[in-house]
């Protein structure tokens, strides 16, 4: 039985799943994904060779992270990590244990070969190697009359396991994320209330649906530099527990509202328009977004589709208006009834063109903003489980465990120790604490026992 055992407590068991985690994830980034190419890409790669078919759809590669080859590698990893901790937490709490060692053990080993050995200066006692000792960060005990025992960082190899146990909330934080996470994408011109009907959904989380949320912009600030918009702001007035609470959201700094952040990337002018009849009565008020560039195109219906809208691009370049100028900005509008044009022309504010029986009024300028309103959960236990890591590596590797034997007879010092790394340093880091050591004064200090 323990032979069928043995293989969940290899490090040549984790090395192998290890290696079939990297060359899983190289996949990941070598083959096309569904969640990118489509469905109907992912079948034109794989209709281009039968190792590509086999990758893509048998083993189900076209999306890695559900795919069950990966999944059960993964969890595989796991296993096995867990049952390696646990075979060696015993062990390691073991070893860090304080531990010192006889007057006997000391002597016995003070007369090995690879001992330091130093001529006693005359007048010299032990408390002095203690003192010098402790302020070295040594724990220091006297096990008899003429030996000391220290050690230093005796907790090091805590750090394994610190290190080992982090890769556990990561691992919890990444599925969580993935599972989680919803991303769309909503237009709101100035004054506009968020609906979740009407934002383009690019991801809809496996678990879980839409977020639930209610908020209207408020304004848009954007700062242009030579034609560049160097800085771009939202104040949004989100509706929480009945009172309405206000946020800025800015490129890089999304506004969050429980476990959703709503990221802003565009701005444009949205023109106000109103439809009046021929007796001056009011038939439509709506609001159209100028598209940024003239390859996109916006028609807005009037009248119950009778009239058709199109503006001209507002491109962000030096002609893009600030705040103060949009009282006065001219807009280029098309109107078309079924198709036949009726007015083409600029329109400021408060101006007013003909078209057909009706007339159209330019009534204000605002601007619209496009907002990624992205939902997710598990960022902290990434961000924990990365803290994790960092804290026991360095406390691995720095905190390197140190024991130190001093012993003194009639005419000489016998220095020796053990280090876990660096050992073929040790013998010169010894011989400088040894010259450290005789050289102190003689103090009064007594030594513990």
């Amino acid at each position: 039985m323990r032979r069928l055992w043995r293989p969940l407590f290899s490090i040549k068991t984790a090395a192998v799943l290890m290696l079939l985690l990297v060359i899983l994830l190289l996949l990941h980034v070598a083959l096309p994904q569904e969640r990118f190419v489509g469905p109907q890409g992912i079948e034109a790669v794989a209709a281009e060779s039968a190792v590509k078919g086999f990758l893509l759809v048998d083993l189900g590669f076209r999306n890695m992270p559900t795919s069950p080859v990966f999944i059960t590698v993964l969890v595989l990893f796991f296993v096995n990590l867990g049952a390696v901790l646990t075979h060696r937490a015993t062990t390691i709490l073991e070893r860090i244990r304080p531990r010192t060692l006889s007057a006997n053990q000391l002597d016995r080993r003070a007369k090995r070969d690879d001992a330091l050995r130093l001529p006693r200066p005359e007048g010299w006692r032990g408390n002095e190697a203690a003192s010098v000792l402790r302020r070295l960060g040594y724990k220091v005990s006297q096990p008899g009359d003429h030996g000391l025992f220290a050690e230093k960082n005796r907790t090091g190899l805590l750090g394994f396991l610190v290190f080992h146990l982090s890769f556990f909330p990561i691992c919890a934080g990444g599925l969580m994320l993935y599972y989680t996470r919803s991303d769309a994408l909503v237009m709101l011109t100035e004054g506009q209330a968020y609906d979740a009907a009407n934002a383009r959904v690019l991801r809809k989380a496996p678990i879980g649906g839409a977020p639930d949320l209610a908020f209207e912009v408020v304004s848009v600030d954007a700062e242009l530099d030579d034609g560049e918009p160097v800085q771009l702001t939202v104040a949004l007035d989100f509706i929480e527990d009945g009172r309405r609470v206000r946020r800025t959201s800015r490129v890089n700094h999304p506004a969050s509202s429980g476990h959703t952040d709503l990221l802003v990337d565009r701005v444009g002018v949205a023109p106000v328009l109103r439809l009046l009849d021929a007796q001056g009565a009011t038939v439509d008020i709506v609001t159209l977004r100028a598209p940024l560039s003239s390859g996109d195109v916006n028609l807005l219906p009037l009248a119950g589709g009778e009239l058709e809208v199109e503006l001209d691009a507002v491109p962000l370049d030096e002609s893009f208006p600030g705040r103060q100028d949009l009282v006065r900005t001219p807009v280029s509008l098309h109107v078309y009834s079924f198709d036949q044009p009726l007015f083409s022309g600029k329109l400021r504010p408060g101006e007013i063109a003909t078209v057909g029986s009706y007339a159209i009024k330019l009534e204000e300028i605002r601007y619209w903003t496009r907002l990624h309103v992205v939902a997710e959960r598990g960022g902290w236990l990434l961000i924990a489980g990365f803290v994790l890591a960092v804290v026991g590596l360095v406390w691995r590797l720095l905190l390197v465990r140190r024991e130190i034997g001093v012993v003194w007879y009639d005419d000489e010092v016998v220095l020796f120790g053990t280090t876990e790394f660096y050992r073929g340093r040790f013998r010169d880091d010894l011989e400088a604490l040894g010259a450290l050591l005789v050289e102190q004064p003689s103090t009064n200090e007594e030594v513990d026992a």
